[in-house]
């Protein structure tokens, strides 16, 4: 950690009575400045699963100060204790406080016992922001495990209108047919637009990238996928 705003040592209480381990917290007070604040798990053993999906509460706050929007919440995973980390979400986008996130691992890495989590925030923008956010109740999930409500393949969302407002883009899927208790928001870039690229997830069908206006010189489009109640993702439109 090189960052001057503290990561707690211990849980914090938050609103709903159980405690969470807040990373940096207090607006304005306690927030990420000039640097990086880094919480990583111990190793985790997933030996012998056939799927498993990553739960967590977060929260994220990047849209106050003077350069709103500049740093992203990033989420890693390893599955070599750390040697070498993939990434499953980066992006600047505000969290509710404590929103229910999940993030498949299946295809994602092997499945050992040397299992990690990275949580990563930031300032380090061009000019100074305040950045905050927390993680709790994080649990690891095997697709399917005494859940009989899932079965056939999880529908693909198909139909998403995009549009800005301000410096920040906005998607909305309410047209499509298809419902589920979640959804992961993706960017397509790079070359031949084959690099994917988690932006954030969503309880509702609609989705607000802040600050993605600004990404000038980039060509990329977005793409989402549906959740279902057994935490399997469809594949990405």
């Amino acid at each position: 950690m090189n960052a001057t705003g503290p990561v707690w040592p211990r849980p914090r209480w938050r609103d709903s009575g159980s405690e969470a381990l807040l990373l940096w917290f207090v607006f304005g007070d306690f927030d990420v400045d000039g640097g990086t604040t880094t919480l990583v798990s111990p190793t985790l053993d997933l030996t012998g699963r056939s799927g498993a999906v990553l739960r967590l509460a977060l929260f994220y706050n990047n849209t106050a100060g003077a350069n709103p929007g500049e740093d992203p919440f990033r989420i890693d995973v390893s599955s070599n204790s750390g040697t070498s980390w993939t990434p499953v979400l980066n992006s600047p986008a505000d969290i509710a406080p404590w929103t229910s996130t999940p993030f498949t691992l299946t295809g994602v890495l092997p499945f050992n016992n040397q299992f990690r989590i990275r949580v990563t925030a930031a300032d380090l923008g061009v000019g100074g922001s305040i950045v905050e956010g927390g993680v709790d109740d994080v649990s690891i999930e095997e697709p399917g495990a005494a859940c009989n409500a899932c079965s056939g393949p999880v529908a693909t969302v198909g139909t998403i209108l995009v549009n800005r407002s301000g410096d920040d883009i906005v998607l909305d899927w309410s047209a499509d047919p298809v419902n589920a208790p979640a959804y992961v928001v993706s960017l397509r870039s790079g070359p031949g637009l084959g690099t994917l690229l988690r932006a954030g997830s969503t309880t509702t069908k609609s989705f607000v990238h802040v600050g993605a206006a600004l990404l000038t010189g980039q060509n990329f489009d977005y793409v989402v996928s549906a959740v279902d109640a057994c935490g399997r993702e469809s594949a990405a439109y």
